[in-house]
């Protein structure tokens, strides 16, 4: 049980990823009247419904369990406004999760670590996913917690 759930958090990690940096996405079809084209091609709104504009998107991730996980996904200019080559960036960017910690949320991390100034200057994608009830359901304490839901008391 415990090595689905870890092998789950990382498929959750994984493919947030994927989508941040629209590895498995394709162009929507749809032009950005606004943006520049940085030589190349004019970049696409969005790739896979996510954003290309400049700034911090909140994005809604369908996990296929109850509910759905949400996101922040700052899109540095330098990307928005750079080479983009079939509906993706010519030069694909690194990207940064930034996991905030236990009773924590997205927007705390974003404010506490800065990564927005940072990946303007630097150029990378900074995603800051938000847990399930500000937590991750990983490691020894969620252990404790399942093993004690499961116990009988009194037997």
């Amino acid at each position: 049980m415990q090595r689905m759930r870890r092998t789950r958090g990382a498929a959750f990690l994984a493919l947030v990823l994927a989508v941040a940096l629209g590895g498995a996405a394709c162009d929507s079809g749809k032009k950005d009247g606004g943006g520049e084209k940085g030589g190349g091609e004019k970049r696409p709104a969005a790739v896979g419904g996510i954003p290309t504009a400049a700034g911090t998107h909140k994005q809604k991730l369908d996990v296929g369990t109850f509910g759905h996980r949400e996101y922040l996904l700052h899109m540095p200019a330098k990307v928005a406004k750079g080479k983009w080559k079939g509906g993706k960036p010519a030069d694909p960017p690194p990207a940064v999760i930034a996991l905030h910690g236990g009773l924590a949320n997205m927007q705390q991390m974003r404010s506490l670590t800065g990564f927005d100034g940072l990946s303007d200057d630097k150029g990378f994608l900074a995603v800051y996913p938000d847990g399930f009830m500000t937590t991750w359901n990983a490691g020894a304490a969620a252990a404790r917690r399942r093993s004690a839901r499961s116990t009988t008391w009194g037997s």
